[in-house]
């Protein structure tokens, strides 16, 4: 093991995630930055809507494998990564998915989670065109919610570096990142 920094940056859909590492990764050289699903979905060879259909068991092999991967990039280019991402998904209204596997587990050193008011959220979520909005504000709390609950129990009983970052100002945000990527 190396003394590079292994950050999981968490947050619902909405939060900022690509936009704060597309600012983090041009003023930090010292990151590589990976993109979860990019990551899972190139390690399988598939595109997301296909993976999107594989069993639970399937998705869980590509998502360790997937971290298999991320290390040896580290390895190879010996710099701090930063892998983005989510820790729950959405199953149903009030139904949520844990997907973190093992190998997540033992691989990151630290945690960032990117926690926004619901509205804010549900507001980007509306005005992106790219997306398509299949969240009601209620269902985002509660996704925060549960995420936010899963991520700090977690990093408990594991003993792990969470940072929690509460600001709407994505600039803040990038500047939160950097300054917790070099510390």
């Amino acid at each position: 093991m190396n003394n590079y920094k292994r950050i999981g940056l968490y947050g619902v859909s909405g939060t900022g995630k690509t936009t704060i590492m597309k600012a983090v990764s041009q003023l930090v050289t010292e990151t590589i930055w990976l993109e979860g699903s990019k990551l899972i979905t190139n390690t399988a060879g598939l595109n997301l809507e296909f993976f999107k259909k594989l069993s639970d068991k399937e998705k869980y092999f590509y998502r360790e494998k997937a971290i298999v991967a991320a290390e040896k990039i580290q390895n190879t280019q010996r710099k701090h990564i930063v892998i983005d991402g989510h820790m729950v998904f959405v199953k149903g209204e009030d139904n949520f998915e844990n997907v973190m596997t093992d190998k997540d587990a033992s691989f990151y050193t630290d945690y960032i989670y990117l926690n926004l008011p619901p509205e804010v959220i549900f507001e980007r979520l509306q005005s992106d065109k790219s997306r398509v909005l299949k969240y009601t504000e209620r269902v985002i709390k509660n996704w925060i919610d549960f995420e936010l609950q899963e991520i700090v129990a977690f990093c408990k009983k594991q003993n792990v570096n969470l940072k929690i970052l509460n600001s709407t100002n994505l600039n803040e945000c990038v500047k939160a990142v950097c300054v917790y990527i070099n510390r």
